[in-house]
């Protein structure tokens, strides 16, 4: 390259079009281990005033942790019993709203509860709703499929980034997505 030239730059490879787990990360219980070991070492040492509250902070941690753990599954059953296969979120975006009313509503529409985020004010307090607002995370969550496994953690499909892509031309991502997705749904 000849002095002052300018490097070609290279676009940044997006990351593998897959769904991930929702689950409620366990790895968040491992801050709780040394203050854990740490209240073990005072009581054993009888530092019990330092010791107790912060056991009964972690206690409190932890218990938060399994109660939201409890209620994940108690809305998955709810979805289960009433017959449906997963939780689909969209909104009448011009960028995936046709995409999705054409190729994904025929083959999801009875079998998911089906949310529109444009209209999320009058979203009822339902097991649907709470099962999204639990795992689809802060970014990326519309739309998105949180497809139920019976037995196993739901997988959560986040399509906005694939389709901002396809949007500029690049569908390998949302072609990828939607093929494992509806693979895994049999069809």
């Amino acid at each position: 390259m000849e002095a002052g030239a300018e490097r070609p730059r290279k676009r940044p490879r997006a990351p593998t079009p897959l769904p991930t787990y929702g689950t409620l990360p366990a790895g968040c219980l491992l801050p709780l281990f040394a203050p854990t070991v740490l209240a073990t070492l005072l009581a054993q040492h009888g530092r019990w005033r330092l010791a107790l509250p912060l056991a009964l902070a972690v206690a409190a941690l932890v218990a938060g942790w399994l109660t939201l753990r409890a209620r994940v599954r108690a809305d998955l059953r709810a979805l289960q019993a009433g017959g449906k296969r997963g939780v689909l979120v969209l909104s009448d975006s011009p960028v995936w709203g046709p995409h999705i009313a054409r190729e994904w509503l025929p083959r999801l529409g009875r079998d998911f509860a089906v949310l529109d985020w444009s209209e999320r004010a009058g979203w009822p307090d339902s097991p649907a709703a709470r099962l999204w607002r639990r795992l689809s995370g802060p970014r990326h969550f519309n739309p998105v499929v949180i497809l139920l496994q019976e037995g196993r953690a739901p997988l959560v499909y986040a399509f906005y980034p694939w389709f901002q892509a396809a949007k500029h031309g690049d569908d390998a991502g949302l072609r990828a997505l939607e093929a494992d997705l509806f693979a895994k749904l049999g069809g």
